[in-house]
């Protein structure tokens, strides 16, 4: 049985780091975290950090979110 293609993930920090590369201006860390939270592609966990992984299509539309401001 043929394997399917691996498809690549980034974790909470990666993805904020390509995310902000991909937005004209910028836009603070906390706010691009704050998006993937609202999004539904990572979790909250008190105190106060994020957990989760986002594909390369996550990640854009995180972007896309951002730009749309």
């Amino acid at each position: 049985m043929p394997k399917s293609p691996k498809i690549k993930t980034y974790n909470c920090s990666q993805a904020t780091k390509k995310a902000q590369a991909l937005i004209p201006n910028k836009k603070r860390h906390i706010l691009i975290l704050d998006t993937m939270f609202k999004c539904g592609f990572v979790e909250f966990t008190p105190p106060g950090s994020y957990r989760g992984s986002l594909t390369e299509d996550e990640v854009q539309q995180v972007a896309n979110k951002l730009n749309s401001y």
